[in-house]
């Protein structure tokens, strides 16, 4: 809850205003039968300036994350992407002491943006991947 109130006063604060507004919607995993009572339905709100990204979103355990990423994408809107996340749980693959390293493909269109990224859970040696889905709204259309 804090972080989420965190956010709320860097989005609404008038020395940083956000090229675009994000909505977290939702994701799939491939690997769902090895994630119990995984949570695809992830509501969020992130801030955009440029290339880069922070929010807030609730993850496939459930819990408040918070990230930061950067995106690479060539003009056709394909692009890979990195960075940092919050709140998972130690099992995933690369996470330490509460921060998840972030990476994997994405697509960023005209209202969406897709995220492709790599899942691997070091508890049952569960390998798969995360589609994500974010809608974006603001001036940087």
């Amino acid at each position: 809850m804090i972080r989420a109130a965190l956010l709320a006063c860097f989005m609404a604060s008038p020395a940083i205003a956000c090229d675009e507004y994000v909505f977290h919607v939702g994701s799939y995993h491939s690997d769902r039968e090895f994630i119990p009572d995984v949570n695809e339905t992830n509501p969020g709100l992130g801030c955009r300036l440029g290339a880069y990204e922070v929010g807030v979103y609730k993850n496939s355990y459930s819990d408040v994350t918070a990230y930061a990423v950067r995106d690479w994408t060539h003009s056709s809107g394909l692009g890979v992407f990195a960075g940092i996340a919050t709140g998972y749980q130690d099992d995933a693959a690369v996470s330490d002491h509460g921060v998840t390293v972030l990476g994997g493909a994405v697509y960023r269109g005209d209202y969406a943006t897709i995220r492709v990224a790599p899942t691997y859970a070091k508890d049952t040696s569960a390998a798969g991947a995360v589609i994500s889905l974010s809608f974006t709204f603001g001036d940087g259309q």
